[in-house]
């Protein structure tokens, strides 16, 4: 006889984020959430954080609101061996680019990591995180 294994869904653990907007997520191998925030830096600007999440499933903040300068920062993604994080800035049509230490603590590498020149959308790295690949919307593209 099979049997499934299931449990009931509890009711949601809402946090509020390091900085205004939270859009994007991803996490470290070793379980950190970073976290794209489309306004969360000075003037509106876009920001990155990163929190450690305790077995209860409580946030704490490593890293509040790092700005990167640019504007909507809707997606993250990180590589896979979760020390180099991008943000897709769709108002700027630029990426950014985070480093990420053993710890979880975020800094800005480079504001303007790429300009894509378009209407970027989403992003996805090659599994060997080699290659970035950008969806633009404006010309219905993928661009590396």
């Amino acid at each position: 006889m099979f049997r499934e294994a299931h449990s009931d869904a509890s009711a949601p653990n809402v946090q509020a984020s390091s900085g205004g907007t939270p859009f994007g997520f991803d996490f470290t191998p070793s379980g950190t959430l970073v976290v794209s925030e489309a306004a969360g830096g000075p003037s509106g600007t876009s920001a990155v954080s990163s929190y450690t999440i305790s077995d209860s499933g409580s946030l704490s903040i490593l890293s509040a609101s790092v700005p990167d300068t640019q504007l909507a920062a809707c997606w993250l993604i990180m590589t896979g061996n979760g020390q180099f994080a991008y943000t897709d800035n769709a108002h700027s049509h630029t990426l950014s680019s985070y480093t990420i230490d053993g710890k979880g603590t975020i800094s800005l590498l480079d504001p303007t990591a790429a300009n894509v020149g378009g209407a970027n959308l989403d992003m996805a790295l090659a599994r060997n995180s080699r290659s970035l690949y950008i969806f633009d919307n404006s010309d219905h593209t993928i661009v590396a």
